[in-house]
């Protein structure tokens, strides 16, 4: 195979250390310097396109570079590879070519001949080894390169002559291919005459800025936070080194002085086994005898299940015996716990593993017994975890800022770099800390750093008798560097062993985790992150790798967060503040054990900018990247990926922009764009996104619903048509980027800004629609037909006329009053009111065109583009949802009468179901775009059968007038009528949408005017409209239409999608069964069933139960014959009982943080802990029932996590909310009847399964499921522990302040985060999500039809 790519690929690639000033040392000594130190680093073959921003993340994972953040990398050519040699490396030499003494930098006007040096050709000579950062027997050794005299480029603008090439952070190593095509491989070339050359790209320093100096102090403390590099090299394997030790050699020697794990032996994949066995070795194995009992309300063991695993099944790791360090029989462990006999600390005892005896495995170790167990991997973890952190702390000193003098000197910040024993708070006398004697001891006390432009030395600012004294000049030592970290290893010997141990550390966790890559399935290397993420979930530093956490793996935060209460041996983890081991610990104290004291939070906090880049000079311009992404070109397929990527990373990072910006309205930090009005009518602009409250803003503008609810629900409805319009990535037609977060009740609708909208109405032009009440509908004829080709064709959304003033009377009444009444001037005079009302009399009755919803807007921005605003509708109002007598079916009506007649159903049903469908959140209701396009396709398919029958009698009429002629003729006409009825229902079997149905197949003239008449109106049973029957006499004939047509796709709805999914479930001959609440919705929503129908399912269902019980019952008396096949599934009825509660609890604990005035969303946990209790409990304990469980509690096993009594609750928080003008807690009973209240308002059912008087052998109830769902739905996260769930439990009813419940705490709520709905989301609703940045659980669309057509 001879494979000619097209693309180039360089090789002889090298990072060179750092440019240095002219030294006195001569090249070749210089150079070997370099290698000794391990500066020079190999660069495995990169391509023409890789990025160099990828160059620099690689290397800030090295050693050598990670504490570099301020240079660049300039090319040098002709640099002569030292490498080392593998055929020399037992007698300890190393192949090396000195340097060219004339080594020239490329300039930009040189020829290409002229960049070589001249061949020259050298003697293989002897050379020191390389330095290992990670050898236990050597203290760390500070980089000279960085100390010495670097070479520092400065801020200058004016272009030099000679400039070098230098590669650019932005772009890749396309501008300087033709320089590196030159140092390709040369198969022909002989290695004994012709040394190998390369380019190498030289590390030259930058100056440094007050913002630089940030970034280079946010990086030099992310590596002292337990994040240090491990490795050296970018091309040699952690593990493969150390394969093979040199001749001659001890085997701690190989790998740079590395061991490695298990004492040296490699992972060896496990050969497949043969025969009829195709299970994994590496699964766990349960053997028959095996006895497992695992409690479903345990939320510890539903974790762990989840995650793959139980924690009891850890013995079932391997299938091979492990010893009391879990490894196999072959493997030891030293008296330190580290993983081989050579793995102690290498600081604190550095001969020791020299003198201990070593053993060599075997070389058939396999996997199973290299492979480490759960229990052993947590303790390896937790102790290199906190090995790798060094115990230093960096922090801006208290005379930083600069002032101004020192500002024209050159200083930008001054630093502290202290131990942590020597932080305020830390230390048990601090006035230890003040002693003049100890703070002299550079070793010992505080090291001041003063940061220039061209690097950190330390200065003479001290203690003196006891009071810190301001010197920044250059101290006796300044250790001057042009890295802060370097600085601090040559100025204290304490830092330079704890970085070294923690070098060692961080190499030593990448072994260990590498071993566990390599030998475990996804399942095992899941749970491994789970387990170990239980002793890390919230001590986790602000800089820790996300890595570490299962969040980085799962899609979704967890509801659940488990926290370790013992140490792997079984030790106490928690102890109380004042260090005695208490005998009942609740989650709080346990909680508030884990957050250690880290001086560096409070800094990160004041510097928060949520999300708005300070340093851009100016807030990014979220529309015009994502409507520059969306014209990006797409001839060829690489234009559409990258057009995709380009959309998907504007719309990303817009959704965490916004989740940021919505976190800083939440905490205050923003102020509102009109303070004037009410809060509830604040708007906000950040970071060039719009922030408005979802709530009904007055009557001033143009709507047709009213109240808050329908407010909501609009903006949930105008994100997913939004959503829907950005997917069809309609030409000519632009949307917003639109996200709405809900949070503690509040839902916050974040949207890009249309240009020119904010600088007032001529920078901007209304072309479609209206925004007041008062103005009249606005249809250009363009923007018109632009609407009429995109949403009318691919929605299937038909134009209507509709007046210019739609609105009831009744509604412009109103209006006309609350304007004279408002408190502006402007609008309270009549004059004013009766002047604009004489205007509009005219034009009250004249008529435009309009394709979409009445509240539709088109606006052209100041950028010449046509946006499209508040889509509220792109399918018709559902009729089983409008008053009967406004044209709605009927249906529930019907439904209402029948359970009034059942005296089961009567006395519960009347008391939470309304008779009445007037709801102003109903408006809103509307039916699915599944559902239009499947009843499209019905309709179509019935017209085609139709017409072929049609066609048939025709063929039939007239067979006697020429039956010869017309035979052939009307067996074509058949055969083609029957080829179109297949095709028909292939279409409809296979979904395919309405819009595509004439582009699927051919159809003639009659078909396509059908077709055509299938288009819905959108502005259907829509109140406080006016009527067009005294107006407009044809139009009010088609709206008659109009609304049967919508009735019509009710109906079909009602009488024929819900009874044959409530079939399929019985004969589970559709899909699977859904398991959860998402499956459940996903299911629904792509049979185009809204989930407001989960009631009249759930009806379904119990009907369904009651007749086949009925006919069990018939048939053990033997009354009944025959008995069906299949029953309904109980699942079924559970998991829409648990969807409905789960989906009513939001909107009553929305009502339940608004309650005393907004202030128990103050204080959130206490009203979640109650709300939960009543949920997961039958019924309310008496006071006497409390006792004596608490007394239970206590008896328990010591270091439990419980709930606090009440007189805990009381000395762990002030509450603003205990006197008498606030109201209480609900009791169970009220917050239940709210969720029925709100099931019965929503779905029209009555609950049969929850909070219902029954047996304990016929309660079907489900608690885990329902705590885990509602969790999910609102954003809470519970601590894993065993909550007593279907028990009584206490409520707090009535009680004020922060009140204990049981079984669910306050203390047991780690944390409520906002659920999201991004409007390019894959799914339709709410996600949560959070606070920290970042939209990675959401899936966003991809606008790349190659992929959509694949």
């Amino acid at each position: 195979d001879t494979a000619t790519p097209d693309i180039n690929v360089f090789s002889n690639l090298m990072i060179l250390p750092p440019l240095q000033k002219q030294q006195h040392q001569q090249p070749m000594e210089l150079h070997l310097n370099a290698f000794r130190q391990g500066m020079v680093v190999r660069l495995p073959p990169l391509r023409a396109e890789e990025p160099v921003a990828s160059i620099r993340a690689a290397l800030a994972e090295l050693v050598q570079f990670a504490h570099y953040t301020r240079y660049k990398l300039q090319v040098e050519m002709d640099v002569t590879m030292v490498t080392d040699d593998d055929t020399q490396a037992s007698s300890g030499t190393v192949k090396h070519i000195p340097i060219h003494s004339n080594k020239q930098r490329i300039s930009v006007n040189s020829k290409k001949n002229e960049s070589r040096g001249p061949k020259t050709n050298h003697k293989t000579s002897s050379a020191p080894d390389r330095i290992n950062y990670f050898s236990p027997e050597r203290e760390f050794v500070s980089i000279q390169y960085t100390s010495n005299k670097p070479v520092i480029l400065g801020p200058s603008l004016a272009p030099e002559p000679h400039a070098a090439v230098y590669l650019n952070d932005f772009s890749d190593l396309t501008p300087v291919s033709d320089l590196l095509q030159q140092y390709s491989p040369d198969e022909d070339s002989n290695p004994i005459n012709h040394y190998p050359k390369g380019v190498g790209f030289r590390i030259v320093f930058l100056s440094y800025d007050a913002a630089s100096i940030r970034d280079h102090v946010a990086r030099c403390k992310s590596l002292l936070d337990g994040n240090p590099p491990c490795i050296d090299k970018l091309i040699d394997d952690l593990v493969a080194d150390a394969s093979k030790p040199p001749h001659g050699e001890k085997e701690e020697e190989q790998n740079n002085g590395v061991p490695s794990i298990v004492g040296g032996g490699s992972y060896e994949e496990p050969q497949q086994k043969t025969g009829k066995s195709l299970k994994d070795p590496r699964l766990p194995v349960i053997t028959k005898d095996e006895d497992f009992y695992l409690d479903r309300t345990n939320l510890i063991d539903f974790y762990n299940l989840a995650c793959g695993e139980n924690e009891d099944m850890d013995k079932l790791i391997t299938v091979n015996k492990m010893d009391d360090h879990g490894y196999g029989s072959e493997s030891k462990v030293n008296t330190n716990g580290a993983i081989s006999k050579t793995m102690s600390s290498p600081i604190d005892e550095p001969s020791k593993h020299s003198t201990e005896t070593k053993t060599t495995p075997t070389e058939s170790s396999s996997a199973e017994k290299n492979r480490p167990s759960i229990s052993f991997y947590l303790h390896e973890m937790t102790r290199l975890d906190s090995e790798c952190k060094v115990n230093w702390h960096i922090r801006y000193s208290g005379f930083h800022p600069p002032p101004s003098h020192r500002k024209m000197l050159g200083d930008l910040a001054y630093l502290d770099v202290l131990p942590s024993e020597m932080m305020p708070g830390t230390c048990d006398n601090e006035a230890l800390i003040l002693n003049e004697a100890i703070a002299a001891s550079s070793h010992i006390g505080v090291i001041s750093i003063t940061a220039t432009s061209f690097g950190f030395y330390v200065n003479k600012s001290a203690i003196i008798e006891g009071q810190r004294v301001f010197n920044p000049s250059p101290s006796d030592t300044p250790c001057y560097s042009h890295s802060l970290l370097d600085c601090v290893l040559q100025r204290s010997e304490p830092f330079r062993k704890a970085w070294a141990r923690a070098l060692w550390a961080s190499r030593e966790r990448s072994q260990l985790t590498s071993l566990c890559a390599a030998s475990d399935t996804p399942l095992q290397s899941i749970h491994r992150l789970a387990m170990h993420s239980m002793a890390n979930s919230l001590n986790n530093g602000s800089n820790r790798s996300s890595s570490t956490n299962i969040e980085a793996v799962i899609a979704r935060p967890s509801w659940i967060i488990p926290l370790q209460s013992k140490n792997i041996d079984g030790s106490d983890f928690i102890r109380s503040p004042n260090g005695i081991n208490q005998h009942m610990l609740s989650s709080t104290v346990f909680l508030d054990s884990l957050h250690q004291f880290n001086p560096d939070r409070p800094e990160e906090d004041a510097c928060q900018t949520f999300g708005l880049d300070l340093r851009g000079g100016s807030p990014r311009d979220w529309n015009e990247e994502l409507q520059v992404a969306r014209e990006m070109p797409t001839a060829t397929l690489q234009d559409r990926i990258d057009r995709a990527r380009m959309i998907h990373k504007a719309l990303s990072e817009f959704g965490e922009a916004a989740i940021l910006g919505a976190k800083a309205i939440f905490d205050g930090s923003i102020l509102p764009m009109n303070p004037n009005e009410q809060d509830r009518a604040h708007v906000f602009l950040h970071n060039n996104i719009f922030f408005s409250r979802a709530v009904d803003a007055g009557l001033d503008t143009f709507k047709v619903y009213s109240g808050d609810a329908a407010a909501r629900k609009s903006s949930s409805r105008d994100a997913s048509c939004t959503g829907a319009i950005h997917a069809m990535d309609i030409k000519g037609l632009y949307t917003l980027g639109t996200m709405l977060v809900d949070y503690l009740g509040t839902r916050l609708v974040c949207q890009s800004i249309v240009p020119g909208i904010l600088h007032g109405d001529k920078s901007h032009t209304l072309v479609y629609g209206t925004v007041e009440t008062g103005s009249c509908l606005q249809s250009e004829e363009e923007m018109h037909q632009l609407v009429e080709r995109s949403l009318g064709e691919t929605f299937m959304i038909a134009s209507r006329p509709v007046l210019t003033l739609p609105l009831s009377e009744k509604r412009m009444e109103a209006f006309t009053s609350w304007k004279k009444s408002a408190p502006f001037p402007a609008f309270s005079r009549e004059e004013s009111v009766s002047s604009n009302e004489e205007t509009k009399e005219s034009e009250k009755n004249e008529m435009v065109e309009i394709c979409g919803p009445l509240e539709i807007k088109g606006i052209r921005g100041s950028d010449q583009r046509r946006y499209l605003l508040d889509v509220t509708r792109l399918t018709p109002r559902d009729a089983n949802w409008v008053p009967q007598a406004e044209g709605g079916t009927g249906h529930w009506e019907k439904v209402s009468s029948s359970i009034e007649h059942d005296k089961k159903l009567a006395k519960k049903a009347s008391k939470y179901i309304p008779v009445s469908l007037d709801d102003n959140e109903l408006i809103m209701a509307v039916l699915r775009r599944e559902l239009i396009t499947l009843f499209i396709q019905k309709k179509m398919s019935e017209w085609l059968i139709a017409k072929r029958e049609r066609l048939s009698n025709e063929r039939k009429e007239s067979a006697a007038a020429d039956a010869s002629n017309n035979t052939s003729c009307n067996n074509d006409i058949e055969a083609k009528s029957k080829e179109s009825t297949s095709e028909n229902e292939k279409l409809l079997k296979a979904n395919v949408p309405a819009e595509g149905l004439l582009r699927e197949k051919q159809i003639d003239d009659e078909d396509e005017k059908y077709f055509n008449s299938l288009r819905f109106n959108v502005n259907v049973f829509l109140p406080f409209t006016k009527s067009l029957e005294e107006i407009d006499t044809k139009a009010y004939s088609q709206m008659t239409l109009d609304e049967d047509h919508a009735r019509d796709a009710a109906k079909f709805l009602w009488e024929t999608t819900l009874p044959s999914i409530t079939q399929e479930i019985r004969e589970s001959s559709g899909n699977q069964v859904p398991v959860d609440g998402k499956s459940l919705t996903d299911m629904l929503h792509s049979r185009g069933v809204n989930c407001r129908y989960l009631g009249r399912l759930a009806q379904l269902a119990v009907d369904g139960e009651e007749s086949d019980r009925q006919m069990l019952e018939r048939s053990k008396e033997g009354k009944e014959g025959k008995i069906t096949r299949f029953l309904m599934p109980f699942c079924w009825l559970e998991l829409l009982e648990v969807e409905m509660i789960a989906r009513a609890s939001k909107h009553v604990l929305d009502f339940l943080f608004t309650r005393n005035a907004g202030n128990f969303a103050l204080q959130p946990a206490p009203v979640v802990a109650s709300f939960l209790s009543a949920l997961m409990s039958t019924m309310e304990e008496t006071a006497a029932e409390t006792e004596s469980r608490i007394s239970k509690q206590q008896k328990q096993s010591r270091n439990n996590l419980a709930p606090p009594e009440d007189d805990e609750f009381e000395s762990l928080v002030f509450s603003g909310t205990d006197d008498d003008s606030y109201a209480g807690y609900l009791s169970r009973g009220e917050i239940w009847e709210k969720i029925e209240a709100e099931i019965g308002r929503r779905y029209r059912y009555s609950l049969t399964l929850y909070n219902c008087k029954v047996s304990k052998k016929e309660d079907r109830a489900l608690y885990a499921p329902l705590l885990r769902r509602v969790c999910q739905k609102n954003g809470i996260r519970l601590v894993a522990r065993n909550f007593a769930l279907g028990g009584k439990g206490d409520c707090g009813g009535g009680r004020k302040g922060v009140a204990s419940t049981y079984p669910i705490s306050a203390a047991d709520v780690i944390d409520i985060i906002p659920t999201v709905k991004h409007a390019a989301a894959v799914g339709d609703g709410f996600i949560p999500c959070t606070f920290h940045g970042g939209v990675s659980s959401i899936s966003l669309q991809v606008l790349l039809p190659d992929a959509k057509n694949a």
